[in-house]
């Protein structure tokens, strides 16, 4: 069983891309694509508790929305590149057998979380 999720979509996505791409290329795509991710997983979320009348405000600035994309590019970058954590998260993942039930969750997760965007 996989122990961290999070770190394996992003082993998924660095590898998709590394098989195409450089390194760098590869880090900042899979960290830009879990980043999108993460903004419309809050984004949607607050728009769902703006529905139940527990958070009353959207992101309708885009000021507001830039920084809390900015902000979640730099919480992935730490936990992911800074002091090249990336490595040691591929090569534990490398070790694992062909976890495809795990590629089926991953799959899930996106378009779950871009249905919901487009619902609500």
């Amino acid at each position: 069983m996989i122990q961290n999720p999070y770190y394996y979509l992003f082993y998924r996505l660095y590898k998709r891309q590394r098989s195409k791409f450089g390194v760098i290329e590869s880090l900042n795509f899979t960290i830009i694509t879990i980043s999108s991710l993460n903004f419309i997983n809050l984004f949607t979320l607050q728009i769902l508790f703006d529905k139940l009348n527990i958070i009353p405000e959207y992101i309708t600035s885009t000021v507001k929305a830039v920084s809390i994309i900015l902000i979640i590019i730099l919480i992935n970058y730490f936990c992911f590149i800074y002091k090249k954590k990336y490595k040691s998260i591929v090569l534990k993942f490398d070790n694992y057998r062909k976890f495809k039930f795990g590629t089926g969750l991953i799959i899930i997760y996106v378009v779950l979380s871009v249905a919901l965007r487009c619902f609500c």
